[in-house]
């Protein structure tokens, strides 16, 4: 009986740590959030988080399946479907099975990806790539799984450009899931490395970097972050992402471009970083010429600072305007 009393007194004395620990940190985003981007921002967020806890995106892989044959698709397996702002992107409303277990999903003519993480490689000035009349360099930084890597190269082959494609990847037990989505999707003209993206050199410079950097995530996405996230762990990230940057600068050629993305919603991994990136590695922002249907406005103040006036060109994406995670995308140019 005693033993059985002290285990759970344990337990009732771990609780409530756990719970005060929580309560610390609910405390501490929620001043945050409602400073940053507005009263009642964190309970907003909140409620959004079981709102869109089961969002489905895909998108069709535009190389090797027309919309046509996407509608086609839906209609045959009874999927209730909305179109988004992206023509090969869909938001799923209603299935009676896994899209991911769909012959279509299994030989890549579709993909499951959050609208947001899509952005990235749909502001890609495709255009001015194929104006260049050459073989195009393209650097992914921080490859897998391989969403962005798929997507890149499905839409230089829908575009017909001729290119060369490095991807990036520290860890070897994620490689094989890149390889997987690679050869999935009949992606080719890549080549992969295994190495952290800030210590990755190349004689040769690129057209075009993506750099979707490593970051703390947010708490759409994962119903368990404000229970692993703190500052100390938000200001390492952006430690890190300043390091791909400068290496992304040192990487990219002449007139090329970088595009730099999170699904952070931290400031210190975002505009701070596009300032930082302005004023530090001298490279100029470029405005997002896309009109999303709704609200993408960065924050321009920071704790009562106002931030360098370019950082206006990045766009964020709030979860209660993008009915998406959160996002955050900067383009850069040489």
């Amino acid at each position: 009986m005693y033993k059985n009393n002290r285990n759970d007194n344990f337990k009732k004395s771990f609780n409530n740590k756990s719970d005060n620990y929580k309560n610390t940190q609910k405390s501490v985003f929620e001043v945050r959030y409602d400073d940053f981007f507005g009263k009642g921002t964190f309970n907003k967020l909140l409620e959004f988080q079981r709102l869109l806890s089961k969002n489905e995106f895909v998108r069709c892989n535009l190389s090797k399946m027309s919309e046509s044959n996407m509608n086609d698709f839906f209609k045959k397996n009874r999927i209730k479907f909305f179109n988004t702002c992206f023509k090969n992107g869909f938001k799923i409303e209603k299935t009676f099975f896994k899209i991911s277990s769909s012959i279509e999903s299994l030989v890549g003519d579709v993909y499951i990806q959050d609208l947001a993480s899509q952005v990235p490689v749909n502001l890609v000035d495709f255009k001015k790539l194929k104006d260049k009349n050459k073989v195009v360099r393209v650097l992914d930084m921080c490859a897998s799984p391989g969403s962005k890597t798929t997507q890149i190269v499905d839409l230089l082959n829908f575009n017909n450009i001729n290119y060369e494609l490095v991807a990036l990847e520290p860890e070897k037990t994620r490689i094989q899931r890149l390889i997987n989505n690679l050869q999935k999707q009949n992606c080719t003209n890549v080549k992969i490395f295994n190495v952290f993206g800030q210590d990755f050199h190349s004689k040769d410079k690129f057209d075009l970097i993506l750099l979707d950097a490593p970051c703390s995530g947010n708490l759409i996405d994962d119903t368990s972050w404000l229970k692993k996230r703190n500052m100390m762990g938000i200001e390492q990230n952006a430690k890190i992402q300043k390091e791909l940057l400068k290496n992304a600068k040192d990487l990219l050629d002449v007139n090329g471009q970088l595009i730099y993305s999170t699904c952070s919603m931290e400031p210190e991994e975002n505009e701070l970083n596009v300032e930082w990136t302005i004023n530090k590695l001298k490279l100029k922002t470029i405005p997002v010429k896309f009109n999303f249907g709704f609200k993408t406005e960065p924050i321009l103040e920071f704790k009562g600072k106002k931030l360098n006036d370019s950082v206006k060109n990045s766009i964020r994406f709030m979860p209660y305007n993008s009915k998406t995670q959160g996002f955050f995308v900067c383009i850069f140019e040489r």
